[in-house]
């Protein structure tokens, strides 16, 4: 079996050049069948030429602690990120926010590895399954309110563009497609259709199509996502840099991106109320170009940027400055604890004395023999009642040690101007 797939799979990439793979409730298939294909199948890309393919599982829970363990236990690279649809599904019907939505882009260090992280997950804000995020929408906003439905719906792609992970566009979302349920409920016909129920049902931005086809007839949403991979193409950091929240408050999500020197603001309001919004930048007394979006007032006092963001609108804020660090970083002794929602998990962190934008690799030895890396953080926790905030972070599964294993562990910073900080080298043993 496990030949026969590593077969098929790898002739769809030689034969007819495939991109990627997407594989269905992967959790019912033993971990041992996934640790020997999904090698296989990738060295197979690689000499095809494809350094970059993605493989990512269907793991049908939110929960960011099961999630990772797919990931953790090396049976995937990457999985679709059920606690983002959750979430971020939430937090643009709703505008809810708070507590949750921190803690769970907290969770992300649950996916770091010396080879993964929260940033190769799979996003999604609904499927074939749960039915469209448009369906979700129009059963948060009042019925008739076509403003409001398309506010949400423009306020759903921008999250699912402009925050970490890989996006999954649903089909036909982007034509404003909205369905009535999950499963066959939600799989219309792009063409033109003979299903009378689909050419009837509403869409967003748009009216019924008919009995015309979906390929033929525009959608203001479907501008609004080439206006942000076009932006995203401009603006690498936007998909590819680091993201540290910033604000989950009063309805609002705000984060920062960076990478190379260059910082964004990327700002989402969620309540059906205009906002003012004050965070701490890392690139203190510069302006700010509004790239994307809408907002009002923007102005910095300091490393404080302050601008008001209008009910159910979002915002990207480029800095005109390159980011550099102010002064050399120094990192607290590491903390090794044991997580409270594992029993062979261990967090190990470490806090700097001044916040900066950096790249913090942990690594352990066990016996004089070589250094292991066990992952990098760039960004840190946000304060939450789960966890304490101004962190870097990874997890250790200990599983695969035997009890009383005596472990070095190190913590070594890397600012954005090469500069270079290590912790104190700390002994722990494992109980």
């Amino acid at each position: 079996v496990v030949k026969g797939w590593t077969d098929v799979w790898s002739s769809w990439i030689t034969r007819f050049g495939i991109d990627g793979l997407r594989i269905d409730t992967f959790r019912n298939v033993n971990p041992e069948f996934w640790r020997a294909v999904i090698p296989a199948v990738l060295k197979v890309a690689a000499q095809q030429g494809k350094t970059d393919f993605p493989i990512f599982g269907e793991v049908a829970d939110s929960n960011p602690q099961i999630l990772s363990e797919y990931v953790l236990t090396h049976q995937t690279p990457s999985v679709l990120d059920f606690g983002f649809q959750k979430n971020v599904s939430s937090f643009v019907r709703f505008g809810t926010s708070g507590n949750g939505l921190a803690e769970f882009f907290n969770s992300d260090d649950l996916y770091t590895t010396a080879t993964t992280s929260a940033y190769g997950l799979a996003t999604f804000l609904g499927n074939h399954d749960m039915g469209r995020i448009g369906m979700q929408i129009s059963k948060a906003v009042p019925q008739g309110d076509s403003v409001a439905l398309l506010d949400r719906a423009k306020l759903a792609n921008a999250a699912l563009f402009l925050l970490r992970g890989g996006p999954v566009l649903y089909y036909g979302d982007e034509k404003g497609m909205i369905g009535s349920g999950g499963d066959k409920l939600a799989r219309q016909d792009m063409f033109a259709t003979q299903v009378d129920d689909w050419k009837t049902e509403p869409r967003i931005g748009q009216a019924p199509i008919g009995d015309a086809s979906s390929f033929d007839v525009p959608n203001p949403l479907e501008f609004q996502i080439q206006r942000l991979q076009q932006l995203i193409k401009a603006n690498p950091a936007l998909r590819n840099g680091t993201q540290q929240t910033l604000s989950t408050d009063n309805g609002l999500l705000v984060v920062s991106r960076y990478l190379d020197g260059q910082e964004y603001v990327v700002a989402f309001n969620g309540s059906d109320e205009a906002q003012d919004v004050k965070v701490s930048v890392g690139t203190p007394n510069s302006d700010w170009e509004s790239i994307s979006g809408e907002t009002q007032k923007v102005f910095t006092d300091g490393s404080q940027l302050s601008f008001s963001l209008q009910a159910r609108k979002y915002v990207v804020l480029k800095s005109s400055k390159r980011y550099q660090p102010t002064s050399q970083v120094k990192l607290s002794p590491l903390s090794v604890q044991s997580a409270d929602f594992s029993s062979t998990l261990f967090e190990i962190s470490v806090k700097p004395d001044q916040p900066q934008y950096l790249t913090v690799t942990f690594s352990y030895q066990i016996d004089n023999k070589p250094w292991k890396t066990i992952g990098s953080s760039d960004r840190t926790t946000v304060q939450t009642p789960q966890t304490d905030g101004g962190k870097y972070r990874v997890f250790l599964d200990s599983s695969g040690f035997q009890r009383n294993t005596t472990f070095k562990f190190v913590a070594v910073a890397r600012d954005a101007g090469g500069n270079v900080a290590a912790s104190p080298i700390l002994t722990w043993k494992m109980r």
